[in-house]
């Protein structure tokens, strides 16, 4: 009797295990892209198959036995996109794109890789080209902002001339020749983007194709129209940053009204008329001796604004805060909220949301240049205090 009540039992535990065997997911289901965990499934995986690493900045992945390219992968190091730009003193990059398959680099430089690139190139993932032939590639001046609009890259920046014709600081490549658009702008452009499928300019300029616009102007592929009527179209400071958010067009840069409206160094534009962000004297931004907003980009359903200010609307807001369609917030909270230089650049990757620019110091921790905010509560990484990183633990929503 006792034999077989042991014999029974151990057919039940038996049974238990198998049933669990057939339905415990794959460790494929728990692994990202890069190998590390996906942490918010629960349960026990087998890692047959599978090698537990430790990379350099001391994060588990799970790396496949015998696949050399995901080895590679978990190795977290950075490297070079061939010999780079340059054939200048200070040579720089300001804007990047993907346009037919290749990446575009555009900026202040002569070459790129070892070959002719006046001031834009392209890479193939292997190798440079120039955008043009010969003496004629790229264009006479810098560029500050590339977009990708009705199936050609336009180019916005501080030039006469693209490909060898005339090109009043915008100009468009369709993959094999250079274009003008229009006439052009009469002075630099910072910033482009898409609209209501027009493209927006952004810059410091008073007319666009012959016509009044005040540092905004709008291309619908063969003319140029203002934002805006009369006297009171554009906005009366240079435009530094444009992103489309909850369907309305929004315009950050150094001014104060847009339209003749108030408008603190931010707008929208709904396709029609002007408005402030926020309400009467406490809308946009503001604070410090000279306060603006360089840069925008939408993450987890809110606008981020990053510039030089002490304020948002009636909060306190160090150089980066959050409007959420109705009203503002900081990004952090109390005295940690925000960094203590000017940001000027934001980015999704990996969940995280990385902002870049002079500061060192986000929050209450160390961060040089460059600082990672996922939402909730932070903490610094890197082991070298001069080098360290930034990091917060939270929100997984990528931009």
């Amino acid at each position: 009797m006792k034999r077989a009540l042991l014999f029974a039992a151990l057919f039940m535990i038996a049974n238990i295990v198998l049933a669990q065997v057939a339905t415990q997911p794959s460790v494929r289901e728990i692994l990202s892209l890069d190998g590390t965990l996906r942490l918010e499934r629960n349960g026990s995986y087998s890692l047959n198959g599978y090698e537990l690493r430790i990379d350099a900045s001391s994060t588990p992945r799970a790396v496949q036995k015998g696949n050399a390219q995901m080895h590679n992968m978990t190795k977290s190091t950075w490297n070079s996109v061939g010999t780079g730009v340059g054939g200048i003193d200070f040579p720089s990059v300001l804007a990047l794109a993907v346009y037919n398959g290749e990446l575009y680099v555009g900026g202040s430089f002569t070459e790129a890789g070892g070959i002719s690139a006046n001031n834009i190139a392209r890479w193939n993932g292997t190798s440079w080209n120039s955008v043009g032939i010969q003496k004629s590639n790229g264009v006479n001046g810098s560029v500050n902002a590339l977009m990708v609009y009705n199936g050609e890259l336009y180019v916005g920046g501080s030039f006469t001339e693209a490909g060898g014709i005339s090109a009043n600081n915008i100009a468009r490549w369709n993959g094999t020749n250079w274009n003008s658009a229009g006439s052009g702008v009469n002075n630099e452009v910072f910033a482009l983007a898409v609209y209501n499928n027009q493209l927006y300019v952004g810059g410091i300029f008073t007319s666009a194709g012959g016509i009044s616009a005040n540092n905004i102007a709008r291309w619908n592929g063969t003319n140029w129209n203002s934002a805006g009527t009369g006297s009171s179209n554009g906005v009366n400071g240079a435009v530094n940053a444009l992103a489309v958010y909850n369907s309305e067009l929004y315009v950050g840069g150094d001014f104060r009204k847009a339209g003749g409206n108030s408008a603190n160094r931010i707008a929208r534009w709904d396709g029609t008329s002007w408005n402030s962000v926020g309400t009467g004297a406490d809308n946009g931004v503001s604070g410090g001796s000279d306060p603006f907003v360089r840069v925008l980009a939408v993450h987890n359903g809110e606008l981020y604004v990053g510039g030089s200010f002490t304020a948002a609307g009636s909060m306190n807001a160090s150089n980066i805060a959050r409007w959420d369609g109705t009203s503002w917030n900081s990004v952090g909270t109390g005295s940690d909220n925000g960094v203590d230089n000017i940001v000027s650049a934001f980015a999704g990757y990996n969940g995280g949301f990385y902002i870049g620019g002079f500061f060192t110091q986000a929050g209450s921790v160390n961060a040089s240049r460059i600082a990672r905010w996922n939402g909730l509560s932070c903490s610094s990484i890197g082991s070298s205090t001069k080098h360290k990183g930034f990091a917060c633990i939270g929100y997984s929503n990528k931009l």
